[in-house]
């Protein structure tokens, strides 16, 4: 029984730590993201991580506040939604960040900073009715298809070069 017990325990161990080529932790799903990458004050600290699910945040009523949000040079493989009229009030960032497939932001509120430099949007991004309070950086941002800003508010500074 012990023998058996320790065999899953390292199977288990060595399945969580997966990393990707370059480094990054593998994340196969939403309640390994919960577990792994949110803590109780629902800041969100995902740097280096492949996401191999669809991380939908919209559908959570919980998460309609959220703190400070790091997904630095992090790869999204699959769609992404923070969209829905919540309030990101830490500073986001999401520089170097890959998203594969849509990514939604609309109708998100930016309390903070926001930084999306050099963020590869790999098919649609949508920001319709984003709100940006404090500065937002877009510097070397690629956008490969639809980008949607419509009915976007920018309160201060914004770069896009």
């Amino acid at each position: 029984y012990w023998k058996l017990a320790f065999n899953k325990s390292i199977k288990l161990r060595k399945m969580e730590n997966q990393r990707d080529e370059e480094g990054r932790l593998i994340i196969n799903n939403q309640k390994e993201f919960f577990d792994r990458c949110v803590d109780e004050n629902k800041n969100i600290d995902a740097r280096n991580v492949r996401l191999q699910f669809e991380l939908n945040l919209s559908e959570l009523e919980l998460y309609k506040e959220l703190g400070r949000v790091l997904f630095q040079n992090s790869i999204f493989e699959n769609h992404v939604s923070f969209n829905g009229l919540m309030n990101v009030s830490g500073d986001a960032d999401f520089s170097n960040a890959t998203f594969s497939r849509d990514a939604n932001f609309s109708r998100v509120v930016f309390l903070r900073n926001a930084n999306f430099s050099k963020a590869l949007f790999s098919n649609n991004a949508n920001f319709e009715g984003i709100l940006f309070l404090k500065d937002v950086n877009f510097e070397g941002a690629t956008f490969s298809n639809n980008a949607n800003f419509r009915a976007g508010l920018f309160k201060n500074i914004t770069n896009f070069t």
